[in-house]
């Protein structure tokens, strides 16, 4: 019998957000929407693809790189592994890969370290499901 492998995607991330990963009150991680990590997060919106926001925004990011949007939810990483320098790794369940902008899902403007950390005026938004032991 052939098991299927689960998809994992890593996040590296400065020790104050791996501690809040730590004690349950992080919940999202955001990404600047580059190809890098439309590739690996493989963001989905069942309701509007290849149309409205993808159109816009995600295929000219593809078709840049000479890439297609061929996939959907189903081929979104399952669990995210977060770490930190001298830290041990967490591994956490995905409830969601989508896409907002950044103050949105902060629910404020971002500081000046975070926008150099997220440029663009989109990010892929992780949430963060429960806590894999």
């Amino acid at each position: 019998m052939k098991t299927e492998k689960v998809k994992k995607v890593s996040f590296r991330v400065r020790k104050i957000y791996y501690d809040q990963f730590a004690n349950g009150t992080k919940k999202e991680e955001l990404r600047a929407l580059k190809l890098y990590w439309v590739k690996i997060l493989r963001p989905w919106l069942p309701s509007d693809p290849p149309t409205g926001f993808y159109r816009k925004h995600i295929i000219p990011i593809l078709e840049e790189w000479g890439q297609k949007l061929i996939w959907g939810a189903h081929d979104q990483p399952k669990i995210a592994v977060i770490s930190s320098p001298r830290q041990p790794t967490l591994e956490f369940k995905i409830d969601s890969i989508y896409i907002d902008r950044p103050e949105y899902v902060l629910g404020r403007e971002m500081s000046e370290h975070g926008k150099k950390d997220i440029p663009t005026e989109w990010c892929i938004v992780t949430t963060i499901g429960e806590r894999i032991q």
